[in-house]
């Protein structure tokens, strides 16, 4: 029976059976201990077509809410690779087009996912995600202006005939 098969969905959590209870005064116990016989006298089948919506619904919520965790699990793992420019004991963020890469499809995930009617339950912590992965992008912007102007810049004023013509400053 489909019912059944809606109401032991995993991804059916309390908030779902606070649904059933809003909308049609129908208390079902998230831990299923009522019997079938008492399910059908409490009216579930009445509601039927309803409660595998909600069910289908609560699916699509856990698959959304999945993908959200898998992105910020993605981001744990991410490192950022110095390296020495040439001699200059200085060091610069290099190898950082594959977090671009990252960084474009998850603000593009999180776009989606937040405009999604099924993020409902988590709508404030995608927003919160989105808004994050939206500063790394504009500090790395940031960063990598600042860091191509000086590398542009580096090999002028490191020349000798150049720091001879530079006031001391020291």
């Amino acid at each position: 029976m489909p019912i059944l098969n809606s109401l032991k969905n995993d991804d059916f959590k309390i908030n779902h059976c606070d649904i059933i209870k809003k909308d049609f005064n129908i208390e079902i116990k998230i831990d299923y201990s009522q019997s079938l016989k008492t399910l059908e006298e409490l009216g579930i089948m009445e509601i039927a077509d309803e409660i595998i919506e909600i069910s289908a619904i609560a699916t699509k919520e856990r698959q959304l809410f999945s993908q959200l965790n898998k992105m910020i699990d993605d981001w744990k793992t991410v490192k950022f690779e110095l390296e020495e420019f040439r001699d200059s004991e200085v060091y610069i963020l290099k190898g950082l087009q594959s977090i671009w890469d990252l960084l474009d499809e998850h603000i593009q995930k999180t776009m989606i996912i937040s405009s999604s009617p099924y993020a409902k339950y988590f709508l404030d912590e995608a927003l919160f995600w989105k808004s994050r992965l939206v500063k790394v992008q504009d500090i790395l912007e940031e960063w990598s202006r600042v860091q191509r102007g000086w590398c542009y810049l580096w090999p002028i004023f490191s020349s000798p005939d150049i720091q001879t013509q530079l006031p001391e400053v020291f």
